[in-house]
């Protein structure tokens, strides 16, 4: 006879004897419960796992679906990881960044100062990923604004996207408007001449090729720019 564990189910206060190794699934149909948007995890003993959990020792566990905060947290998780499966699937030499929820974002005007994200804003340049608050006023707020004042890099750039380099310093790549390739800059330290570079190109060679012959542009040397061809599907 197989061994079995005691389960106490606080979705319906009740408890039933599971065959130990039985995951959260098996466990959600012993139990019978019906939940209107189904089980997306459970909590079990405090720690929430997904529904492939398997269970070796007597626990109490709660079923969670999309209502429950942890719960709308895993459904989100879950769809992120479809999409970059069908993203890579569809597109062989693609790259998915998925930017962290702004509900602590803030806009930086003109002058420097912070603007608590209440503020209804317009005409602003929208810039994600990893950006330090003193970085964002010393660094990106002039660098936007030098974008939103030139009628070229005004219709090309759509968002400024930051990251952290190998040794932890703020690194800069442009997503145009229109295709799917990037414009990485790396430090901001001289970007009016990085993108006075790229412009040369532009009128010069990409006017004539077009922008999707490459994936990424590289503006980080001195007097270069590195171009990254997209590879043949």
């Amino acid at each position: 006879m197989a061994k079995t564990i005691q389960i106490f189910c606080k979705n319906n206060n009740k408890k039933l004897e599971i065959p130990i190794g039985s995951t959260l699934s098996d466990i959600f149909s012993a139990f019978g419960l019906e939940m209107k948007y189904g089980p997306i995890c459970a909590r079990v003993n405090n720690k929430v796992e997904g529904m492939h959990f398997r269970v070796y020792n007597p626990k109490t566990v709660e079923f969670l679906d999309i209502t429950a905060p942890s719960g709308a947290r895993t459904y989100t998780r879950t769809l992120f990881f479809v999409l970059c499966k069908a993203m890579h699937d569809l597109y062989d030499d693609c790259s998915v960044s998925i930017d962290t929820p702004v509900s602590n974002g803030y806009y930086v005007d003109g002058e420097g100062t912070v603007i608590p994200n209440t503020v209804y804003a317009k005409n602003i340049v929208t810039a994600t990923g990893n950006i330090a608050q003193k970085f964002a006023i010393e660094q990106l707020a002039p660098f936007g604004a030098f974008i939103q004042n030139d009628a070229f890099w005004d219709n090309q750039i759509e968002q400024i996207f930051v990251s952290l380099d190998a040794k932890r310093q703020p690194v800069v790549t442009l997503v145009p408007r229109v295709g799917d390739q990037t414009i990485y800059l790396g430090s901001l330290e001289k970007f009016e001449k990085k993108l006075r570079r790229m412009r040369i190109f532009y009128d010069k060679a990409l006017s004539k090729v077009g922008w999707n012959k490459y994936s990424r542009f590289n503006l980080e040397f001195d007097n270069q720019v590195v171009c990254t061809k997209r590879k043949k599907r």
